[in-house]
C-alpha cells in the first residue's frame, strides 16, 4: 500500500472533500458507463459505488465482480480516466493507477468461465503482467469449454516459465 496516496486520501476525507456512501468515505475517481462509480475508501483500497447504492462494495474477498464492468472498456480508456479522476483529486496520479488492482481484477474474471469475459480479461493485461497470470493463461488454452478462438489467444500469450 502507498502510504503517501493513504495519507492524501484521509487528508480529502478530513477536510470534507470526499463523498459518503452507507457509513463510509470515499474518494470517487472514475465513472463507468452504467453510473457506478470506482474509488478509493479511507484506506485508499479500491472500492466501488453502483448508481443509488447504500454502501460501498469492497474490491477482494469476493467483491472483485463489482469491479468486472471496467474490463468492457480498453484498459489504456480505464488507465487515462483513472489519471484524470486522480488529477482532479489532488492525488498522485502515478499511485493511483499502480494501486488500481488491474491483475487481480483479471484474475477474477478469468475465474467466471465465461468466454466474454476470458476474451476481454485476456486483452487487459500488460505484457509485464504475464508472467504472473501464466498459470491461469495456460488454463484458459487448455479448456475445451472455451472457443478455439479465445484458447488460441491465451496460447499467444503463455511467456516461458521463469528458471
Amino acid at each position: 500500500m502507498n502510504e503517501e496516496l493513504r495519507e492524501r486520501v484521509a487528508a480529502l476525507i478530513e477536510a470534507g472533500r470526499t463523498e459518503k456512501v452507507g457509513e463510509r468515505f470515499f474518494v470517487p475517481i472514475v465513472t463507468l458507463e452504467s453510473g457506478t462509480r470506482l474509488g478509493l475508501d479511507e484506506e485508499a483500497g479500491w472500492v466501488s459505488s453502483p448508481p443509488d447504492a447504500d454502501a460501498l462494495r469492497v474490491f477482494g474477498a469476493g467483491g472483485e465482480r463489482h469491479f468486472f464492468e471496467a474490463v468492457e472498456s480498453k484498459r489504456s480508456v480505464i488507465e487515462d480516466l483513472l489519471e484524470q479522476g486522480a488529477a482532479e483529486q489532488g492525488l498522485p496520479v502515478e499511485a493511483v493507477v499502480l494501486s488500481f488492482p488491474a491483475v487481480e481484477l483479471v484474475a477474477a474474471v478469468l475465474e467466471t468461465g465465461s468466454a466474454h469475459f476470458a476474451r476481454l480479461g485476456l486483452l487487459w493485461l500488460l505484457p509485464s503482467e504475464l508472467r504472473q497470470m501464466r498459470s491461469k493463461i495456460a488454463q484458459l488454452a487448455r479448456s475445451p469449454e472455451l472457443p478455439q478462438p479465445v484458447r488460441d489467444l491465451a496460447e499467444r500469450l503463455i511467456v516461458p516459465e521463469s528458471e
